[in-house]
């Protein structure tokens, strides 16, 4: 029986382990998301705007009653914005807190393999601290954490 390219090897190395991804795009990187935390996928809505809004927070969206805080992750990752298109989607996302992730294509789930990822930057500035190996290349992992505007996640830090 022939093992798909997606198929894990039975051995694992230190620090790695079985995930189900959400496979999307955003600009030209290819990124994975824990689809655990994923609870809606949906295509990109007219957002409203938000004054003086944390870095990265785009606007704000109404989804089925709870206003929630639309994140650009361009900016995070070093990449342009870009003007919302219809063609574009939002994952609704619930890690430390919940938000609508603003990508430009979603792919698909896969398993795969996951590991830490080598420092590229220092913690603080980190939105990917694990990376999964896919039919040979390797896509960084968002860390919702990280990109969410509450601070829900420093909070939880602190606890």
């Amino acid at each position: 029986m022939r093992r798909s390219p997606l198929e894990a090897d039975s051995v694992k190395r230190d620090g790695e382990t079985d995930d189900s991804l959400l496979l999307c795009h955003v600009g030209e990187l290819n990124l994975a998301l824990p689809i655990g935390a994923v609870l809606r996928i949906l295509r990109m809505a007219a957002l409203s705007p938000v004054p003086a809004s944390a870095p990265g927070v785009s606007g704000m969206l109404n989804i089925g009653g709870e206003v929630l805080p639309v994140v650009d992750p361009r900016p995070a990752l070093g990449i342009a914005p870009v003007p919302a298109r219809p063609d574009q989607y939002l994952i609704l996302v619930a890690d430390h807190g919940r938000y609508a992730l603003w990508v430009d294509d979603v792919d698909r789930i896969v398993d795969a393999p996951t590991r830490p990822a080598a420092p590229v930057r220092k913690a603080s500035d980190a939105v990917s601290d694990r990376v999964a190996q896919i039919q040979g290349s390797v896509i960084p992992i968002l860390d919702l954490a990280a990109l969410d505007p509450s601070g829900a996640a420093v909070e939880a830090a602190r606890q």
